[in-house]
């Protein structure tokens, strides 16, 4: 093992590198391998803090199809690498709904159309020099309808 100053984690590509590769042992190699290190596990860190990600549909898929050849949510989250949790609320999201695709994500409403949002691009792109209260008076000549703040616009 070529240095004491590896990251604690299991999967470590230091680890890993510095047992298969043969190599000198020189400060520089060493300080390579370190920052290597550090930044895989930053990452890992980043996309743990960083919230929850969406499973794809297509191990949804396989989850269900597994669980109804009778395995266990623990073994169907080892062979597939997601969580034991992840399992639970699939198969019951499959049991309660029929489908595995998430449902779709509630926001605001749009204000404007995708009409009006292409011709305020045609309209910023013609006078570059428009501001955004000019271009919402420009639009609500051409559309009474058009009631958007100048936030909006901008």
């Amino acid at each position: 093992m070529r240095s004491a100053r590896h990251c604690s984690s299991g999967g470590c590509f230091v680890k890993q590198a510095c047992a298969r590769i043969p190599h000198c042992h020189c400060d520089s190699c060493t300080a390579i391998f370190f920052v290597i290190c550090l930044f895989r596990c930053f990452v890992k860190v980043k996309a743990v803090i960083m919230g929850r990600s969406s499973v794809s549909e297509d191990i949804k898929w396989q989850v269900i199809g597994m669980y109804k050849t009778g395995s266990s949510y623990r073994t169907i989250a080892s062979k597939l690498h997601v969580s034991k949790t992840c399992v639970e609320n699939t198969v019951r999201r499959f049991n309660l709904a029929g489908t595995v695709i998430d449902a779709p994500r509630s926001g605001r409403p749009r204000k404007t159309t995708p009409r009006q949002d292409r011709k305020l691009l045609v309209m910023s792109k013609k006078d570059r020099n428009a501001s955004a209260p000019d271009l919402l008076s420009s639009m609500k000549q051409d559309d009474d309808r058009y009631n958007v703040s100048v936030a909006t616009v901008s």
